[in-house]
């Protein structure tokens, strides 16, 4: 949730949420047939796409703690802390996160957040200094300043606490 989208970003994400919401089940059962990769396939496509135009956000500059301190590839470390991202963006971009529940076929964010930890398993446990060092890492990150709702250092700490189980 950027503040540099444009229409033609935003239907090129709701695109890539609609084509992942139609693999999502597979994904979770580890079923993935051939049409499951080919939506994905795209779905990472838009999303490159979408970043192209308006670059990312808290969750990736926090994301990069994740994969460079703890080597979890990237897209793993930010689907790790996106529940966090979307609760702590929500009063910013309720209309956007109830339109990527909906595409989803989900009806919460809670479910949102049960569905990412049975993908994803759980989050690495953090100490207060990590969180503390990684928080004062993120908040330098270039991305962190596009967020749609302003970001203290002490939010992303917030977010790294919830997402560790603190």
């Amino acid at each position: 949730m950027g503040r540099a989208g444009t229409p033609t970003s935003d239907i090129l994400a709701l695109e890539g949420v609609a084509r992942f919401g139609k693999s999502l089940r597979s994904l979770l059962t580890g079923s993935i047939t051939h049409e499951d990769r080919e939506n994905l396939l795209y779905m990472s496509m838009l999303g490159g796409m979408v970043i192209s135009q308006t670059g990312t956000t808290l969750v990736h500059g926090a994301g990069y703690n994740f994969t460079f301190f703890k080597g979890i590839p990237h897209g793993k470390a930010n689907g790790y802390l996106l529940y966090e991202y979307l609760k702590f963006n929500r009063d910013y971009a309720g209309d956007r996160i109830g339109k990527v529940l909906e595409l989803l076929k989900m009806n919460s964010m809670e479910e949102f957040g049960k569905t990412l930890h049975d993908l994803l398993g759980d989050a690495p446990r953090l100490s207060e200094d990590e969180i503390a060092r990684y928080a004062a890492i993120a908040i330098k990150q270039k991305s962190v300043a596009k967020n749609i709702r302003p970001v203290e250092e002490s939010d992303i700490a917030g977010i790294f606490r919830r997402v560790s189980g603190h």
